[in-house]
């Protein structure tokens, strides 16, 4: 079947898009990421790379990679609530693992990010690694809302290696900043 010239430029037009993306997706003061579409702000610690996998996720990951840091960015038609989000998340991503902490928002972060409200989750699940010893695999799963807009910061990693990063997953969550639409620069 040949595509008709309304697929074409349906095609041409997404491709731009993704290229837009990742063409504007500025990082400045060295560490700090202005994301365009998803209208944030973060720094990415020292000896952290940052990709941007579609125009609504950027990943973080620090050498050696112990750990992942994603953001992804949803946007709602209607007003939906930060329990609304991990509920959606659960099935597809945490079917089977136990949810070891949850708290609401502190005062202090949803001044910080610009949020209007916040939840914090903490998820676990064994797994055997390739030595074939119990691992606990921790996934800490922070929602941030402001408007229509959510926010899921995922950091992934296994029990023994949080310490390794808890100072810099702190200064990446103390540093997300969720801008105004209209406002393109920090």
């Amino acid at each position: 079947m040949k595509p008709s010239s309304t697929h074409k430029i349906f095609l041409v037009a997404l491709a731009s898009f993704f290229l837009v993306v990742s063409a504007t997706v500025r990082i400045i003061a060295a560490k700090i990421v202005v994301h365009p579409v998803m209208h944030i702000r973060v720094k990415v610690p020292d000896n952290w790379t940052v990709t941007v996998n579609t125009g609504t996720d950027l990943v973080m990951v620090p050498t050696p990679k112990i750990a992942t840091v994603s953001i992804s960015y949803y946007l709602f038609d209607q007003q939906v609530t930060p329990s609304a989000i991990q509920y959606r998340r659960v099935g597809p991503y945490f079917d089977g693992w136990v949810q070891l902490f949850s708290r609401g928002p502190k005062p202090n972060e949803l001044a910080r990010s610009r949020a209007q409200d916040s939840l914090l989750v903490v998820y676990g699940k064994p797994w055997i690694d390739e030595s074939m010893l119990i691992n606990k695999r921790i996934v800490m799963e922070h929602y941030f809302l402001r408007g229509l807009r959510g926010y899921v910061i995922s950091i992934d990693t296994i029990e023994s290696n949080w310490t390794k990063i808890d100072t810099q997953v702190r200064d990446i969550l103390e540093s997300f900043v969720i801008q105004d639409i209209s406002s393109p620069h920090p």
